[in-house]
């Protein structure tokens, strides 16, 4: 009776090694499937990421196009301009729905200014007035940027500080208190219902 108790123990013991053993097996099976499932995932990230850096550098080309200011004169602070490009060359590489301009040291005096001296340069001097009126535009620094229908200013300051003084004629105006890193969804949806409330002549009575 004895030995077949021991028997019995022994037994029950072998069995539950191998459903431990079963347990374990399952569990590595388990890891691996999950460092597979990650590696697989950091592979898709890391080709995301390639495919961005692409789209990025085909984008450079027509960077000049993105940036509202004097990049060129611009002062240099460690990598912050480094960060600024290739921050806006990442999101503007895939937009085809919205216009986003980057501003940085950007001054509407100077840009009109420099639009007058490069617009005469290029006619040699020779001023047509009608030709001034028509194609002025065409000489400042995004000529293909359509005019904002709103400006939003920020931190309860209510004037334009020099702020696209050439294209903002007919620009609806808000003001809000928020500043500006706290400006967010909800004040933007505030100001999306207002403009909608807006009736907009374009100088027409």
């Amino acid at each position: 009776t004895t030995q077949a108790n021991t028997a019995t123990t022994q037994a029950t013991a072998s069995a539950n090694s191998a459903t431990a053993a079963a347990a374990s097996a399952s569990t590595a099976t388990t890891q691996a499937s999950t460092a597979t499932t990650q590696a697989t995932a950091a592979t898709t990230a890391k080709t995301a990421a390639e495919t961005a850096k692409t789209a990025a550098e085909a984008a450079l080309d027509s960077l000049d196009d993105k940036y509202l200011g004097a990049m060129s004169s611009a002062p240099s602070t460690d990598n912050d301009g480094d960060a600024l490009t290739t921050g806006s060359i990442y999101w503007n590489s895939s937009n085809n729905k919205l216009n986003l301009v980057f501003a940085f040291n950007y001054g509407s005096y100077n840009e009109i200014h420099n639009g007058i001296k490069n617009f005469i340069k290029d006619k040699n001097n020779d001023i047509d007035i009608d030709y001034i009126t028509n194609k002025f535009r065409e000489y400042l620094y995004i000529p293909q940027m359509p005019d904002p229908d709103l400006l939003i200013r920020t931190a309860g300051e209510q004037r334009l500080s020099n702020f696209l003084l050439y294209q903002i004629s007919y620009t609806e105006l808000m003001f809000f208190d928020t500043l500006w890193p706290e400006f967010g969804e909800e004040d933007l949806n505030k100001a999306v219902v207002e403009f909608s409330k807006r009736k907009r002549t374009y100088g027409k009575a």
